[in-house]
């Protein structure tokens, strides 16, 4: 084997070096996603949640679980407004036509800000005071972290989860009040918990990939294999982004939860892309 023409000497090691990197961070792009379930952490997506039923469930109004039971969220697409009460049963949203209208004097307008709600209450909400409406968005739909929803407690398993987490388990059965047209409606749902995959399991599989990674790039001659397989870990990335999303409290931020969700991926396709444009433009080291 010999470099190319004019190449300085110690070239294909630099170039094995740079493959093994590509490879690398291949291979830790396609295990992140595995974290999040990985290690038995008390919070994440271990929980997941869904609506059971919506009674009486009119028309064009459509509720569902969102961030593995974390989010409601609700969209009316019909002329007829739909209401949500506070905790105190006190006027919180109002979501129809004309879109989504809150209660700044309600204390689930700032505790619903939040996953925990740990967002400080003005002194000055007051929940027998009249309702003081502010728009939050044009569109008749709307998603909040509603603590009736999920496990409110940071880094603390549910007791029943605690006891034994190797099963999976229903957590609690919940309902949300709401009201449609000035009809009560309930919206139910469940809260359930599965054991993540256990971690000897899980890691030794990406360390067989990392050392096997590492191995094939040292002994590559050019970026284009790894960088191919880095291009492949980066789709695996966006696929599970799309399919696992994590919208935020606001349609109107939904662009900008998008794009941070996806950037890492794209920022590694970008890095896969030039590597392999790199390799076939012949920027590398041949075989003499």
């Amino acid at each position: 084997m010999s470099t190319r023409a004019g190449a300085w000497p110690g070239r294909l090691v630099v170039v094995r070096l740079g493959v093994v990197l590509l490879g690398v961070l291949a291979t830790l792009l396609v295990a992140g996603p595995a974290v999040a379930h990985v290690g038995g952490g008390a919070a994440g997506s271990d929980f997941d949640g869904r609506v059971t039923s919506v009674s009486p469930a009119p028309s064009g109004v459509s509720v569902r679980v969102l961030e593995f039971g974390d989010a409601l969220e609700v969209v009316n697409e019909t002329g007829t407004e739909l209401t949500v009460p506070g905790y105190t049963d006190e006027p919180y949203l109002r979501i129809g036509p004309d879109g989504v209208w809150r209660n700044a004097l309600s204390p689930a307008t700032y505790l619903n800000l939040d996953r925990y709600g740990l967002t400080r209450v003005p002194d000055d909400v007051d929940v027998t005071a009249p309702p003081r409406w502010e728009q939050v968005s044009t569109e008749p739909a709307y998603v909040w972290h509603d603590h009736r929803t999920h496990w409110m407690t940071e880094d603390l398993l549910p007791p029943t989860v605690a006891a034994d987490p190797t099963r999976a388990h229903t957590v609690a059965e919940w309902t949300v009040p709401m009201a449609y047209g000035g009809t009560p409606l309930t919206v139910s749902g469940v809260l359930t918990w599965s054991p993540p995959p256990p971690a000897w399991l899980v890691w030794p599989v990406y360390a067989l990939l990392l050392g096997a990674t590492v191995l094939a790039g040292w002994r590559a001659r050019t970026p284009r294999p790894l960088g191919f397989a880095l291009g492949l870990g980066a789709l695996a990335a966006l696929a599970h982004a799309l399919t696992t999303p994590e919208p935020p409290v606001t349609v109107g931020s939904w662009p900008g939860a998008l794009v941070s969700a996806l950037l890492p991926a794209l920022l590694a396709v970008l890095v896969a892309a030039i590597g392999v444009r790199a390799a076939l433009r012949g920027r590398g080291c041949s075989p003499g």
